[in-house]
């Protein structure tokens, strides 16, 4: 297929996707239905009983989509007529008793990403630039009170120019293909709890997603086939798994990637929430509870790249991520800590990472801000000649939201120090301020990819610093269904990276524009 069709034909995708949305959106707008994304000052009444009463209807939406529990307290009072059109296809009765019932939904986003010197200026590419499509889909089946099918459909694609020529589809493309799709079976449902077991394939995501998310910043989403089960026990919850990744394969059918195994066993207190513009902040506002995880993951790769070498590895996991507000007071905490042991190649692995935040919010404040600091420290390899790998893995981890949207540097080898505040401009205008400085924990090691590939190996430089960054992220929520988010970064090299390339460094700067509809 020709450059020339290709672009005609994302063209008229983007142009077909753009009609049916905003078509959506005035429809949206006259409905009776309105209210603001949760996790905003603008919230109604209805918002902040949703907070109380975790069976509000309608819920919140979810980043993962099947999290929401859109079953009616009362079948009896749900009065459709009401409803605009996409709550009319939820909780949609298959039979007379109201026992078996089926959901639909899903999402379309469109976002734009302006890249100036992806590389400091070491590769001929000046700029990358990228027009991205992706559309979610979901049917949402459920059989009595213990059985449940869920099978979601993801499509994406992309036109990508490289110093203003157009190249193919980006390797993270999807054709029409499954995201999630898996059963779950209830075994004992009581009043105390529940416990289960799921089947197929399924996003997974834990704790702050530093380690296990399913990273909605992709223009594809991260998914895994295996199986699982789950022990709740009033609102704290036990989840096991047992799981191989998904690859995608642009063009073409995803598969597991059938060298990787990846399990985990994990206890947290209670859910952990992920609104749906969870893929750029976490919230505008503090904790409002106190949160905390222990976990245990088990990783085996094969043919795994650092600085030391490619190899097999057996890595473990094990740690705790806690974080909530101290009460009565305008202060909130979070700490994670995470050692990593196991086998590399012929040798041992021995590695850790640390993460504390500290935040304050200043009461009777117009923009109810949060000012927050924040420390990340990640092993690196002290020896690349021994025969232990110190090199911390964050393995699945969202980490656009962490060290920058342009998505570069990973929690490798990685001291990482900012300062952020987060405030409401306006009822439904969030905002976030961000400064990083980044250094090597190691200078026997290099700098990290996203992608698990090396950025910059140490080249025998004793430079620790990586660079400087300041960023800012806009987002307006027009409705319960439609966001739009502007973010920009701005990247100034450090010592590390000047010294390790042969011409000055440039400056990588990075703006994003993405409109999202969910439904």
């Amino acid at each position: 297929m020709s450059i020339i069709s290709r672009h005609t034909r994302f063209s008229l995708k983007l142009c077909v996707s753009f009609a049916c949305s905003f078509l959506a959106f005035g429809m949206g707008l006259s409905s009776p239905a309105i209210a603001s994304e949760p996790g905003t000052d603008a919230e109604s009444e209805e918002d902040k009983q949703q907070i109380v009463s975790p069976r509000a209807w309608p819920p919140r939406y979810q980043d993962r989509r099947f999290k929401e529990d859109w079953a009616p307290v009362d079948w009896t009072t749900l009065d459709r007529s009401t409803l605009p059109w996409y709550d009319r296809i939820k909780a949609v009765p298959l039979t007379k008793s109201h026992s078996s019932w089926v959901s639909f939904g899903g999402q379309v986003r469109f976002r734009s990403v302006f890249l100036r010197s992806p590389d400091f200026g070491t590769s001929p590419t000046r700029t990358a630039d990228s027009m991205m499509l992706r559309m979610r889909a979901y049917s949402d089946f459920h059989f009595g009170d213990r059985t449940r099918i869920y099978l979601e459909g993801i499509y994406s694609d992309s036109l990508s120019k490289i110093d203003g020529a157009s190249i193919p589809a980006l390797e993270t493309d999807n054709s029409p293909e499954f995201l999630n799709f898996f059963g779950e079976f209830d075994i004992t449902a009581d009043a105390d709890g529940s416990t289960g077991l799921w089947l197929g394939r399924r996003e997974l995501q834990f704790g702050r997603q530093r380690l296990v998310s399913s990273q909605n910043w992709l223009n594809s989403r991260r998914s895994f086939e295996g199986f699982g089960g789950w022990k709740l026990l009033g609102e704290a919850r036990m989840s096991a798994f047992l799981t191989q990744p998904v690859v995608v394969v642009p063009e073409g059918r995803n598969t597991r990637d059938t060298t990787t195994t990846f399990w985990g066993l994990v206890y947290a207190n209670r859910e952990a929430p992920t609104p749906v513009s969870a893929e750029f902040a976490r919230s505008v506002t503090r904790p409002a509870n106190g949160f905390w995880e222990p976990y245990l993951y088990g990783l085996h790769r094969e043919d795994v790249t650092f600085v030391q070498g490619t190899g097999n590895e057996d890595r473990y996991s094990v740690g705790l991520v806690s974080y909530g507000p101290y009460s009565g007071t305008p202060y909130d905490a979070e700490a994670e800590v995470t050692v990593q042991f196991g086998r590399f190649d012929t040798g041992d692995l021995l590695a850790w990472s640390m993460t504390l935040q500290g935040g304050v919010s200043p009461a009777n404040w117009r923009t109810s801000p949060r000012f927050w600091l924040s420390l990340d420290y990640a092993s690196g390899d002290k020896d690349p000649n021994d025969n232990t790998l110190g090199t911390f893995d964050p393995m699945y981890p969202l980490s656009q939201t962490f060290f920058g949207i342009h998505g570069l540097i990973d929690r490798r080898n990685l001291i990482s120090t900012s300062i952020n505040a987060d405030m409401m401009l306006k009822p439904r205008l969030m905002m976030r301020l961000s400064a990083y400085s980044m250094w090597r924990a190691q200078t026997a090691d290099g700098v990290y990819r996203t992608n698990g590939k090396i950025l910059r190996r140490p080249m025998g430089s004793e430079a620790r610093h990586i660079g400087l960054q300041t960023q800012a992220i806009l987002g307006y929520q027009f409705n319960r269904n439609f966001l739009l988010v502007g973010a920009g970064t701005w990247m100034t090299p450090g010592d590390f990276i000047s010294e390790t390339q042969e011409k000055q460094p440039n400056d990588l700067w990075l703006v994003s524009l993405a409109l999202q509809w969910t439904f």
